[in-house]
């Protein structure tokens, strides 16, 4: 149980930025910009310098990597999931399949009792 938990939260976490830079709306793509500008700015990199283009095109690749990345993990995660939800389902399905009593030969002799008593021995 324990892992199902752990894998439903490494989803919900590997999976909030899985969407490419490409299926973006323009108004995520301009939000996504602008965050970008502010990562350079942050840096210490002033606007319209060479600095500032090779920090924002630095950044965007990192931001293609990073998503590509976590979208394999959450295509992983998935799979994972997957597997271990049809393993269970095999496992309870090969319980539910096995007899829950099985037929066994036993063995009785009658053990004459001094007492007046009959005992059995089974084996």
């Amino acid at each position: 149980m324990k892992f199902y938990a752990l894998a439903l939260c490494a989803v919900i976490v590997s999976g909030c930025q899985t969407k490419q830079i490409q299926e973006m709306s323009y108004s995520e793509k301009q939000k996504l910009a602008s965050e970008i500008v502010q990562r350079c700015v942050d840096q210490g990199v002033k606007s319209g310098t060479a600095e500032m283009a090779a920090c924002t095109q630095s950044e965007v690749n990192r931001e293609n990597y990073t998503r590509q990345k976590n979208e394999i993990q959450f295509r992983r995660s998935m799979a994972a999931i997957g597997s271990g939800l049809s393993n269970a389902s095999q496992s309870y399905s090969a319980a539910a399949r096995s007899p829950v009593m099985t037929p066994t030969t036993v063995t009785c002799r009658r053990n004459p009792a001094p007492t007046g008593y009959t005992s059995m021995s089974c084996y």
